[in-house]
């Protein structure tokens, strides 16, 4: 009966349909365009995400790449080092022996000099050819001031050398060798050797430690 009541209302009223069925479509579009509000709010919300996880995401591998940088270039400056230091130890030890050396060949007895003098030769020729090929880093630091030191001892010594001919050093020889080795101990050059391979050492670790405490 109802039912029967609404269709002849329909028939009746088709002005109220028109009405009714325009409220409905508006309803329905409203809907829709509701509906996709939401759903580009939501692809929005989605793509800043998208944008910071991918600005993040960045970030970390641009601080990778700073932290690999720094890594490659400690273990170049490191290696760098390393190389000085041993030509510095290897100067080092080529200087002690020939200041030990220099010094029997003036404190040596008549019998042994001689032995000693000739041992004093080959290790100045030693100094001298190590000298020559010394990479520049090995001298060239705020700690290698012992650098021109150390070319003034060899050279007085291979000076003394030089100037005698005999296999004997005369008492001339060993003045000049003694005089020599007072300077080598008033310059104090080993230990000046001895703390640029620790200071500089040292330098490199401080800079390493400041860099891994920044990150």
């Amino acid at each position: 009966m109802h039912e029967t009541s609404f269709w002849r209302f329909v028939e009746d009223s088709p002005e109220w349909v028109s009405v009714f069925t325009t409220a409905l479509f508006a309803i329905v579009t409203t809907a829709i365009i509701y509906g996709q509000y939401l759903a580009m709010k939501a692809q929005v919300r989605v793509m800043v995400w998208q944008g910071k996880l991918s600005a993040r995401h960045e970030r970390q591998q641009n601080m990778l790449l700073e932290n690999q940088n720094k890594i490659i270039r400690y273990q170049f400056e490191y290696t760098r080092l390393t190389e000085s230091n041993n030509e510095r130890k290897q100067l080092l030890t080529l200087g002690r022996k020939m200041y030990e050396i220099a010094h029997y060949v003036v404190v040596a007895s008549q019998s042994a000099v001689a032995e000693y003098l000739h041992q004093l030769r080959v290790i100045s020729d030693e100094v001298t050819v190590r000298t020559n090929v010394l990479n520049i880093a090995v001298y060239s630091g705020k700690y290698d001031a012992w650098y021109e030191d150390f070319l003034d001892y060899i050279g007085l010594v291979i000076k003394a050398l030089v100037s005698e001919s005999s296999t004997v050093p005369s008492s001339d020889t060993r003045t000049k060798i003694r005089s020599a080795n007072e300077l080598c101990m008033s310059k104090q050059i080993f230990s000046a050797i001895e703390n640029a391979i620790a200071f500089e050492f040292r330098d490199v670790n401080d800079r390493w430690d400041a860099l891994t405490k920044a990150q």
